[in-house]
């Protein structure tokens, strides 16, 4: 197994420098001297100084080859545990990008499975993490990588509980990332403590089979590369042991107890150079089962259909190669950039370019260059995730950048600044399209890309996914994985519709969805899927969404894009309704209505709105996410909304007060922050006026009020409560507005008008009413009010009086 030496900073430097020639050593050794400063006189595994940790784990996290941010960190990760304001101290002397990492390697840290109830946070937080910033991960996986090396040194309850934790959380989190060096390190060594009898058996075991065996297969490996060779192919084949953990999970699923049994113990990897395409790696097989038997049903091609973790590579078994020419043996053919990405997964990607033509020895400056456009990049489609209307526009401005015009720019430019894309992620995103390399430099980001926005919108299915049965992070194995009709390899959720596929191949092709056809028969569009079927979608030539489709959808990608289409095709209605709305509100209180451009929003709450902001706000009042008092407030002052201030309230105004002490307390409710809804008292706690209160919609539309001590309040369904409040005392301080009022006459009419001002706890300052020749009221009332709400109140309850044609504010 893994043996560890003490190491020194130069030790991690000269290993960083392998792959970063351009290293900068004097941040380096900046962040080891604050980790050793932190860690001074503190030890850890029996007496071996603390700061070995961060030393061992940067350098085994430097096989990912991880970017300078990355290894600062690692360096610094623990030093928030022994120092005081570590988190000010780091972000002064490195930066907000190393802070952040240090910041979020805390958290993840921090993640314990311990039970039923920490696990569905604990699974949050994981994979909250992942989608945040891949380094976190490696980060943790590298601490917890030195954890389990020097394990024997910690008591036998912590060993237990570690390795557990190792195995069903960290272990399967390398594995979906492809990172089989560290998957199979982590899960051999927490096989070790959790079934140490059964692994010493195996250890024994593969170390008495490699003995026996190691002749032949260092014979035959010449043999294969020697025949290759002859056949002209550059290749390098290698041998390479089973991990343990993985023998003894085979052994269990075939049921025997002899490795001999197992004909893959030992198998040969052949790696050959990348080239355009992959056909290479086809003759070579080719020339293998030309010379020696294929096994029937074991050959496996992971280059056309991949496995989740992006892993390629052909495999197959031939006999009559090794030991007698009796014994099989799995040969795994690949190239260069697949050896690496089935050692490193998506940690390859991290470095160098996806590209055989370009020398891995990248100057700095080009490095510089594609990890900046990584980052703008990842940083854009986190943006154009929640809004596909946006995405489609820089989808053209990435196109037609040249001959697009400038006001057009400027506005997709101003949109994105709302969302924090800075002006220099602009540049480089201009930069990167007109030299053309958009498509080739980022391709190799985006699987990674995809799949990490992915693990986002999986922590709120795994809350739903984790019974207490199952406590393991079983969410990486319940996905599907089909086929479009040219052979593209779609990764869904178990449970996954046509729809969700749809929406998977591109937002169009969700739109227009029509009908669907899996393995070439027509099914329902909430058909579940299965692995390996192959989906085509048959369009319309319009869109047409169905809000049915967001009860069966599986996919947070694809409920979105359906909201948003919804959101998007209402937004011609929504700006009608809230354009009579607003109208209806100004007029009444004698202000100008909207103009085609909207100019009154020009200025809004003390900032400049653009014309595409103006239409929001009138479209947010008419799907009822504004209020048009909301709006109002924000463009007119209190005086100008309501009327003159007062300073204090009159003598006539004490009278009305009193007179409210005795109403009816259900009158003096607030639900929502309305006043106009009838509320019932709950009888089983009868709460009183000044009492924490909360209101309950029942089955039969009723709100009933109660105390929020209730205890007829447990065991109700929380979805179905609504806040509710006291209605306010009457203010010392009120304004003074005239309302007009036309009206029909008719008897008790005036009582009515005065009744409503009064109910709402408003004092009548003053009241004259004529009548005109046609025999209708003209009504001016002195209405005294704690400010524009109270009006608002007042103004509606007046236009429901029978009879009442038009109220407003003002002559």
């Amino acid at each position: 197994m893994d043996q560890l030496q003490d190491l020194t900073i130069e030790d991690v430097i000269e290993k960083a420098k392998e792959y970063m020639p351009y290293l900068d050593e004097a941040s380096i050794l900046e962040a080891y001297l604050l980790a050793e400063e932190a860690h001074e006189g503190h030890s850890r595994d029996g007496d071996a100084p603390y700061i070995q940790h961060p030393l061992q784990a940067t350098h085994l996290m430097l096989d990912l080859k991880p970017d300078m941010e990355a290894i600062l960190a690692c360096l610094i990760h623990d030093v928030p545990v022994h120092k005081r304001d570590a988190f000010k101290i780091i972000e002064k002397k490195f930066g907000k990008e190393v802070v952040g990492l240090v910041r979020d390697a805390s958290k993840l840290g921090m993640v314990q499975v311990r039970n039923y109830e920490t696990q569905v946070e604990s699974l949050r937080k994981l994979f909250m993490a992942l989608a945040r910033d891949l380094r976190v991960v490696f980060i943790r996986l590298a601490d917890r990588l030195h954890n389990m090396l020097t394990l024997d040194q910690r008591e036998e309850e912590y060993r237990l509980s570690m390795a557990q934790e190792t195995m069903d959380v960290y272990a399967p989190i390398a594995s979906r990332l492809g990172i089989h060096q560290f998957k199979s390190r982590l899960e051999d060594l927490a096989f070790k403590y959790i079934n140490p009898e059964e692994y010493k058996f195996l250890l024994e075991e593969v170390q008495k089979y490699a003995e026996e065996r190691q002749g032949a297969i260092d014979e035959a490996t010449s043999d294969l590369e020697n025949i290759l060779r002859e056949e002209g192919f550059d290749a390098t084949v290698t041998g390479r042991a089973k991990h343990i953990h993985s023998i003894h999970n085979k052994l269990k699923k075939k049921g025997i107890p002899d490795i001999g049994a197992i004909y893959d113990v030992h198998a040969l990897r052949v790696i050959v150079p990348d080239k355009e395409d992959f056909s290479h790696l086809y003759s070579v097989l080719g020339v293998i089962h030309s010379h020696w038997t294929p096994l029937p049903h074991r050959f496996k091609d992971y280059i056309a259909v991949p496995k989740p973790n992006g892993y390629r590579s052909l495999h197959t078994a031939i006999v009559g190669l090794i030991e007698s020419r009796k014994k099989p043996v799995e040969i795994q053919i690949r190239t260069e950039s697949m050896h690496e990405q089935a050692e490193y997964g998506v940690a390859a990607h991290w470095w160098y370019k996806e590209n055989p033509r370009v020398s891995k020895k990248v100057a700095q400056s080009e490095f510089d260059k594609t990890l900046n456009q990584h980052k703008v990049f990842s940083k854009l489609n986190r943006i154009l995730d929640q809004d596909p209307e946006l995405r489609r526009k820089v989808e053209k401005l990435i196109k037609d950048w040249g001959i697009m015009d400038k006001e057009e720019i400027a506005e997709i430019e101003e949109e994105l600044s709302r969302n924090g894309f800075g002006q220099d992620d602009m540049v480089i995103l201009k930069n990167s399209r007109s030299k053309g390399m958009i498509m080739m430099r980022h391709k190799y980001f985006q699987d990674q890309l995809e799949w990490l926005e992915g693990m986002a919108r999986l922590k709120t299915e795994a809350a739903k996914d984790v019974s207490e049965r199952n406590l393991k992070l079983d969410i990486f194995k319940n996905r599907i994985f089909v086929l479009t009709p040219h052979g593209d390899v779609k990764d869904l959720p178990k449970g996954a519709t046509p729809v969700d596929f749809a929406y998977v191949v591109h937002t169009d092709v969700g739109h227009t969805c029509a009908q669907a056809k899996v393995d070439g028969r027509i099914v329902p569009l909430d058909y579940e899927l299965e692995n390996g079927q192959v989906v085509e979608i048959m369009t319309r030539k319009e869109p047409k969404p169905n809000r049915y489709w967001l009860s069966f959808t599986r996919t947070a990608a694809a409920a979105n894009k359906i909201k948003a289409w919804f959101r998007t095709s209402d937004r011609d209605h929504n700006l009608k309704e809230g354009r009579e709305i607003m109208n209806k509100y100004l007029q009444r209180l004698g202000k100008p209505i909207l103009d085609p451009k909207l100019t009154l929003l020009k200025s809004f709450g003390g900032k400049r709105l653009t014309q595409r902001d103006r239409e929001e706000v009138v479209e947010s009042v008419g799907n009822g996410s504004l209020t048009v008092g909301q709006v109002l407030r924000k463009l007119f002052s209190a005086e100008e909304l309501v009327g003159k201030f007062k300073s204090s309230s009159s003598d006539s105004e004490a009278k009305t007060a009193a007179k409210t002490k005795t109403r009816n307390d259900a009158q003096q409710v607030l639900v929502g922050g309305h006043d106009d809804l009838a509320v019932v008292l709950s009888a089983c706690c009868k709460p009183r006026y000044g009492q924490p209160i909360i209101g309950y919609v029942t089955r039969g539309k009723t709100i009933r009020i109660h105390r929020t001590s209730c205890e007829n309040l447990d065991g109700l369904d929380p979805d179905r409560s609504v806040q509710a409040d006291w209605k306010s005392k009457k203010p010392d301080r009120f304004y003074q507005a005239e309302v007009s009022i036309e009206a029909q006459d008719r008897k008790g009419l005036l009582t009515d008008i005065t009744t409503v001002v009064a109910d709402n706890g408003c004092n009548i300052s003053g009241i004259s009413f004529d009548r005109n020749d046609d025999g209708d009221i003209l009504g001016k009332l002195s209405v005294e009010v704690g400010g524009y709400d109270e009006l608002e109140v007042v103004l509606n309850k007046l236009e429901r009086v029978f009879g009442v044609r038009k109220v407003a504010v003002g002559s």
